[in-house]
């Protein structure tokens, strides 16, 4: 609900900022600060409820981040874990995540505060009529995917994955978890993904290029 916009404490928001933040670079942390200024934007546009969406878009966006980073590897659940356990711990983890999204209108209670924090977006998404629930659904099956492969590669197993897996786990789900949601929050229409799908596409190979000597040293392909 949009009366829950204030509930989550900023110390903690803080907290999970310096904690995915601090060693991000420039151009993570520039895209992070923008989601910031998501709500005076769309201010300046009229459109209604602009606070609560920019509020729930960040709070969406830094959830998505943290968790991204316990699926590449980035972050660790328990440095004293081996690497084959702390991979089945990091699977149990995001396991867990998922099902306190699936089960958020059914009153579960948050284990965390990284559940505490997707909670509130999921709350403001519902009073805005945004399925949050079902994008990130679709970007944990991202997260799972890019977790398998580590696994594989970690195992000295490098798989090469087809076009077709790789388009869509790597790029729709993305499309549709990540871009979508953005569009629905700035108050545009669905059938407006069909006119940015080639430049998403696009910045997604871009990127693949630019992180290919690292996934490589990694056993990944992305191409």
């Amino acid at each position: 609900m949009c009366e829950s916009l204030f509930e989550f404490d900023s110390q903690k928001i803080s907290r999970i900022e310096k904690k995915v933040m601090a060693n991000k670079n420039m151009r993570k942390k520039l895209v992070y600060n923008l989601t910031k200024l998501l709500g005076l934007a769309l201010k300046r546009y009229d459109v209604p409820d602009h606070e609560a969406r920019g509020y729930m878009f960040q709070m969406f966006f830094l959830y998505a981040r943290a968790i991204d980073d316990y699926a590449d590897g980035d972050a660790i659940l328990d440095s004293n874990l081996s690497m084959a356990q702390s991979q089945k711990r990091t699977l149990e983890f995001l396991n867990q995540k998922l099902e306190f999204i699936k089960s958020y209108s059914a009153g579960v209670r948050p284990c965390d505060e990284l559940d505490e924090l997707i909670g509130i977006a999921l709350g403001i998404s519902d009073s805005l009529d945004i399925p949050l629930g079902e994008h990130l659904e679709k970007l944990f099956i991202t997260f799972n995917f890019d977790l398998e492969r580590r696994r594989l590669a970690l195992a000295g197993d490098l798989h090469l994955y087809s076009e077709e897996e790789l388009v869509f786990n790597s790029f729709e789900m993305f499309l549709q978890s990540c871009y979508l949601p953005l569009l629905q929050t700035i108050g545009s229409s669905d059938d407006e993904m069909n006119k940015i799908r080639a430049l998403c596409y696009a910045n997604r190979i871009y990127y693949n290029v630019q992180d290919l000597p690292g996934d490589l040293r990694e056993g990944m392909i992305n191409i």
